[in-house]
């Protein structure tokens, strides 16, 4: 009785390892907004390095090992809205997402992968930078030597890899 106890057991956590699975891979993209996530993902990119940030391609997102959102031709642009500078750009951005955050409306994105960026920084003749000193990275430099955290510090962003940058 033991052996065929044992062998349900087994069996019936199969099937719900097969069905969790299922949901993962079928159900779940079904309930977060591929829109919402583009927009947030946008707003996230341009308050983390004070650019305006612009994604072209509809984000890709996979479930399975684990949440990852993929965007394709991504663009980070300064200066005014009449006469944009383009400062960076990145064939594909991954960022891992908290799946519950993102069924709320509002994920949090973390351990950012860039793909093929081309990064443009220029002193110019004044002695300022093309990119401009606001946003996350910023402020975090800024305030690495202060002894009260800032809100940049409470951020997390993870960890961030580029692949083939220039």
């Amino acid at each position: 009785w033991q052996t065929i106890f044992l062998s349900r057991t087994v069996a019936w956590l199969l099937v719900g390892a097969v069905v969790l699975t299922a949901l993962f891979k079928i159900a779940l993209p079904l309930f977060v907004s591929t829109v919402s996530v583009k927009a947030n993902m946008e707003d996230v990119l341009s308050s983390w390095t004070g650019a305006r940030a612009n994604i072209v391609g509809d984000p890709q997102i996979s479930f399975w090992p684990h949440p990852v959102l993929t965007l394709r031709n991504v663009t980070f642009e300064g200066g005014d809205a009449a006469a944009p500078e383009l400062l960076a750009k990145a064939d594909a951005i991954a960022a891992g997402f908290d799946i519950l955050a993102a069924l709320r409306g509002t994920p949090v994105f973390y351990d950012f992968h860039l793909v093929n960026p081309v990064f443009k920084v220029e002193r110019r003749v004044d002695g300022t930078f093309n990119w401009r000193r606001a946003g996350w990275m910023a402020d975090a430099i800024a305030d690495a030597s202060g002894k009260t955290p800032s809100a940049a510090r409470n951020t997390p962003i993870g960890d961030v890899e580029i692949v083939n940058g220039t």
